[in-house]
């Protein structure tokens, strides 16, 4: 767009709000209009949206990364994340509080990559170099504001967004959301009560003046440089005719930060539908439980044994351990696709080498993938395992590779292991491509449970023998194994299954036949 094209739908904006059309429609209407229509119409509709809720977001950028120019980015990511999602989204009120979330996930996400970055490029230097910390100021209140604004219940924080930091007023703030004036009133106050006592317990205990100066609207400070905005509206226009983001749209600093935004929400996402899942289970194996062991008319029980209702929990407890632990495995493996996405089709090696000698596990290369990507940033991946600040970081292992049935010499145990050697899927020091599995990801072995727990950092996983393929399987449970397969099934392999069978699933080329019903014991 040229700069009098861009000066032209400047005046056209201008006078479309001064009439007060675009003003007045809601963020849903702009939304739609946004995706259905073409040209002047479209870009018109987006550039009320950043008009409206750009002063907000560029706001969270600054407060996080306190750079005017990876703030740019991150604004403009986050309302490229908003073109990727909009088709699928459904807009009943405001996006403030939506676009508020995206802008502080791309922010952090922006400042973590900074941090590693400055780890791998030079991080004797920056210590040795390093000077005192600043003191605290207004932008580190405010930063950590947002931070607790975002662990609120939607419905207090949606308030506190569009009162508190995109300046609405309660009758506006109850048309955007579409609640009752007095819903939004005391949902407002009980918001910024619980902000203050979120802060409180991180040891931050502003005074009412200092807390509203804080998180008050500042237009002026926060206004939006018009050649941002400008930029903003182009891309977002051009990438939402493209349907897909495309080299010299938008900055490639823009487009990774926008990535990585968008795969940690799926990953979010599928993290809270695996616990929905895993509370259903629970939820269905309690009901088993409360049935027997309220069965009226129970015959009497011959002295020394066990009753039928504690039978009954054993069986429940063992059904719920054993849905947790798939539902570990399942995230897992899903885990190593999306690894895979991000590294060119290539599963993660068995391990983080540096000059050919194994410094730390698989699973700590996966943590960014399952939503632990602060706890990955701690890590020093040129350090070995048990080096003292790595294996400081040893006590902090994730759920999903904690056990479930109460095995484990220590909380940095697991049994989640992958099989290592010749022939398997994560032989050598380079991961394989998820699609040069040449006996089909369906019938090839990814993560296992094994019989010995080891510590999750570190390097060691089970050493595959095919004169002895069922040596270092099993471990939770009694009579088999939970595995995952390449192709992200998971399943209980019984003890039973043949040695051929199991030899079979563990190597990645053998060609060997496998049907379906010799996986039954």
């Amino acid at each position: 767009m040229s700069r009098a094209r861009r000066g032209v739908v400047g005046r056209d904006l201008r006078a479309i709000f001064n009439a007060g059309v675009v003003r007045e429609m809601a963020d849903g209407e702009l939304l739609e209009r946004f995706l259905t229509r073409e040209g002047e119409a479209a870009e018109l509709a987006f550039a009320a949206l950043v008009e409206r809720h750009g002063p907000m977001v560029l706001r969270v950028c600054r407060s996080v990364l306190r750079d005017d120019h990876e703030a740019s980015d991150a604004f403009q990511a986050t309302f490229l994340v908003l073109v990727r999602k909009a088709g699928s989204m459904w807009v009943a009120d405001s996006i403030g509080p939506w676009l508020h979330q995206v802008a502080l996930r791309v922010a952090r996400g922006a400042r973590s990559a900074k941090a590693r970055r400055r780890r791998i490029e030079a991080r004797a230097a920056v210590l040795e170099t390093a000077g005192p910390s600043e003191p605290a100021g207004p932008d580190d209140l405010e930063a950590l504001i947002h931070e607790e604004l975002n662990r609120l219940h939607e419905r207090y924080r949606s308030p506190v967004v569009l009162c508190c930091l995109e300046g609405l007023t309660l009758d506006q703030a109850a048309r955007r959301l579409g609640w009752p004036m007095g819903t939004v009133q005391s949902r407002l106050a009980r918001g910024r009560q619980r902000l203050r006592e979120r802060l409180s317990r991180r040891g931050v205990s502003p005074s009412a003046g200092t807390f509203a100066a804080a998180i008050a609207s500042e237009r002026a400070r926060d206004a939006v440089p018009a050649a941002l905005s400008e930029a903003t509206i182009q891309a977002a226009t051009q990438v939402a005719a493209l349907g897909a983001t495309v080299a010299g749209v938008v900055p490639a600093s823009v487009a990774r930060l926008a990535k990585g935004a968008m795969r940690s929400m799926f990953i979010t996402k599928l993290t809270k539908i695996s616990a929905g899942v895993l509370a259903a289970g629970v939820i269905a194996t309690g009901v088993g439980f409360l049935s027997a062991s309220e069965r009226p008319n129970q015959e009497p029980r011959a002295e020394g044994t066990e009753p039928a209702s504690a039978a009954a929990k054993m069986t429940d407890e063992h059904r719920v351990a054993q849905a947790t632990s798939m539902n570990n495995l399942q995230r897992i493996a899903l885990a190593m696709h999306i690894y895979a996405q991000e590294h060119g089709g290539r599963l993660p090696p068995a391990a983080i080498h540096k000059d050919g000698t194994p410094l730390l596990s698989w699973r700590v290369a996966l943590l960014p993938f399952i939503g632990e990507e602060r706890l990955f940033e701690q890590f020093n991946l040129d350090e070995p395992w048990d080096s003292p600040s790595n294996l400081a970081l040893a006590s902090q292992m994730p759920e999903v590779y904690a056990p479930v049935a109460g095995q484990g010499e220590t909380r940095a145990s697991t049994y989640v292991q992958v099989l290592v050697g010749p022939g398997t899927l994560f032989e050598g020091e380079a991961g394989r491509k998820l699609d040069d599995i040449p006996d089909g990801p369906a019938l090839t072995l990814l993560v296992v449970e094994a019989a010995e727990p080891v510590l999750w950092t570190k390097p060691e996983d089970i050493l595959y023998d095919p004169d002895r393929p069922r040596e270092g399987l099993g471990g939770q449970f009694e009579g088999g194994t939970n595995v995952a397969f390449a192709d992200g099934a998971v399943r209980f392999l019984s003890n039973e299954v043949r040695p051929e069978v199991l030899r079979a699933l563990s190597s990645r080329d053998g060609g060997e036949i496998v049907g379906s019903d010799a996986l039954q014991p």
